[in-house]
């Protein structure tokens, strides 16, 4: 089943990027921007992709202070990707389960809170597709709520469509050419202290053999 697919690119990521685009925080000391900074070049040219981008400050100022790297953004909003286009960003309507580029084509694919709104049953195809477009020795950056067990909660905005809070690096270090390298927990804001409230910024390798 893919509900959640077809709800968000029939009308709710515009939705979602309506209720976010008033965002101005710093986010200088954003964990998830720094973590993406410090894979970054100044010199050497990357291809970097983020999935489910919506407003994509971070891709917008990372574009200004490293011209030599391409970057790229994937959503199924039009209004999130009108607005990347307009900051001169290459950007594609689309979901994380098909990635529209090459094989080996990029050095880092960015999953900032998207897959806790993704289809169970899409999981398998955007792994593969993940694996399938990033170059060997490229990293996988994801923020999001990492839980040992699934945890599903009913999303406010939408019926029918589900949040979920799992082991997203499970998801792709399962793979013998992919591991786990680096991983920083902080406590969502305005939360209880709980494990499941704890988001992982985590920076996954794929091996070049």
């Amino acid at each position: 089943m893919e509900i959640q697919k077809l709800k968000f690119l029939e009308k709710e990521a515009d939705n979602y990027y309506k209720r976010n685009m008033c965002d101005k925080s710093d986010i200088s000391n954003n964990i998830l921007y720094k973590t993406i900074k410090e894979n970054l070049s100044l010199d050497k040219k990357k291809n970097i992709i983020e999935i489910g981008c919506a407003h994509a400050s971070k891709l917008i100022e990372l574009n200004k202070k490293y011209p030599n790297n391409k970057f790229y953004g994937l959503d199924p909003s039009k209004l999130a990707i009108n607005n990347l286009k307009k900051n001169k960003i290459h950007g594609h309507i689309g979901t994380a389960d098909h990635i529209p580029y090459d094989d080996n084509f990029f050095d880092i694919i960015i999953y900032g809170f998207s897959l806790y709104l993704c289809d169970d049953d899409l999981l398998f195809k955007i792994s593969s597709e993940c694996f399938r477009c990033l170059k060997p020795a490229g990293v996988i950056i994801i923020e999001d709520f990492i839980t040992k067990k699934p945890i599903y909660k009913k999303y406010k905005y939408l019926k029918f469509i589900k949040s979920r809070k799992m082991n997203y690096i499970s998801m792709f270090a399962w793979h013998p050419k992919i591991s786990c390298i680096k991983k920083i927990k902080y406590l969502h804001p305005n939360s209880k202290i709980r494990l499941e409230n704890y988001v992982t910024v985590c920076v996954l390798k794929k091996s070049y053999k």
